[in-house]
């Protein structure tokens, strides 16, 4: 969730919280027949960025989230409304079984999922052939400056969760480390506390990367329930991910 400024310097905006909303409880529609990912090919998803076509690969045991189903529509169009104005939501999935029975009004909330999105800023922007320092500039913000701005921007993050999603209270988000700086990938861990409709809190990591294919840039999301074995697992799957959409995309 990074875009450029008008001085060409990097900055965090207010949105890194966003994408823990998946595991909200939000109604979904049992008894409606699920349509599968049609445009799911193998293991990656095509979407198109600016103009650029590019393959996303679905981490391993997720499924994407389906616009035509109901449940996941007010999902997506949720998360679309709360990151609106800076990124662009590409996709959104979560690990099958939980979408199955959160689907099926069995599994409240969602645990495991992720998603894609890129900078409508940059969208159209190739930035072929300066990747790798582009990615390196941006870890520098996260090392140097990613805990600060985060806690600055909280008050925004809050009420773009508030637009968002009605059933949910952003009650705490911080960022933890740097997990990955390297040209390819520069990954960072974040840690959130939400209080649902239910009055339950939950506590979430979330580890985040950007990226580039094709010369566009790519920000991955991936959450799991907030424990050390998680975040191992998050940091090792985030950067396991970025070799099979580098690959995807050669």
């Amino acid at each position: 969730m990074l875009f450029l400024s008008s001085h060409n310097k990097f900055r965090l905006p207010a949105f890194l919280a966003i994408a823990v909303l998946t595991t909200l409880h939000l109604a979904p529609f049992p008894g409606i027949a699920q349509a599968e990912e049609a445009a799911t090919k193998g293991n990656y998803v095509t979407r198109i960025i600016g103009s650029q076509p590019v393959r996303l690969v679905l981490p391993e045991n997720t499924c994407a989230m389906d616009p035509n189903n109901p449940s996941d529509k007010r999902v997506i169009d949720g998360t679309k409304i709360s990151i609106r104005g800076s990124n662009e939501l590409l996709l959104q999935f979560a690990d099958c079984q939980e979408l199955k029975d959160w689907r099926s009004g069995k599994q409240k909330y969602l645990n495991n999922f992720g998603n894609y999105q890129t900078s409508l800023k940059l969208k159209n922007t190739s930035l072929k052939g300066k990747e790798g320092p582009t990615t390196k500039a941006i870890c520098n913000v996260f090392k140097k400056q990613g805990a600060e701005l985060m806690d600055a921007l909280k008050p925004e993050a809050r009420k773009r969760v508030a637009e968002g999603f009605k059933n949910v209270r952003l009650n705490e988000v911080k960022m933890i480390a740097v997990l990955h700086d390297t040209e390819a990938l520069c990954a960072a861990s974040t840690y959130q506390r939400l209080k649902t409709d239910d009055d339950s809190m939950k506590e979430q990591l979330g580890v985040y990367s950007v990226t580039f294919l094709k010369g566009r840039i790519l920000f991955s999301y991936l959450f799991a329930p907030n424990s050390d074995k998680n975040l191992a697992d998050l940091s090792s799957k985030i950067s396991k991910l970025n070799d099979k959409n580098q690959s995807q995309n050669k």
